[in-house]
């Protein structure tokens, strides 16, 4: 199987055909955020996709996932607040590794960045935890 991307990998036709094939698409992405004030109580995400996989039929060989997506870059910019409830989440995980129906387990992509500071002084401070 190919790996997850914008586009992802295809399959190849020997191995697999396309009804049995499960196709996911996507990356981290990008996403920049500024707010004078901002209060987190949702989520917010850039997480990669996991990999492609699909399912053994009777006429075709083993399957094996491809790799994960990597997880992409949130970045938030505040002038005067940032808040954060117990529900707020910030995230830019790389997508899960998926075991095939042959056992072969395709790569987990990597975790990406997130960044989050105040400009209210007219230069970035980072506030996020690493």
């Amino acid at each position: 199987m190919g790996g997850t991307g914008n586009p992802s990998g295809n399959y190849a036709s020997y191995r697999i055909g396309p009804t049995n094939y499960i196709k996911r698409e996507g990356t981290g992405g990008l996403l920049i955020m500024y707010s004078k004030n901002l209060t987190n109580n949702g989520k917010i995400e850039a997480n990669g996709v996991s990999s492609s996989t699909g399912k053994r039929s009777n006429t075709n060989g083993r399957i094996d996932p491809g790799g994960a997506s990597g997880g992409g870059s949130v970045n938030i910019f505040y002038k005067e607040n940032y808040e954060s409830t117990e529900t707020g989440t910030v995230m830019a995980n790389g997508g899960a590794a998926i075991t095939g129906e042959g056992g072969n387990t395709g790569g987990a992509g990597g975790d990406g960045t997130v960044s989050i500071g105040c400009v209210g002084t007219g230069t970035y401070v980072s506030y996020a935890d690493d």
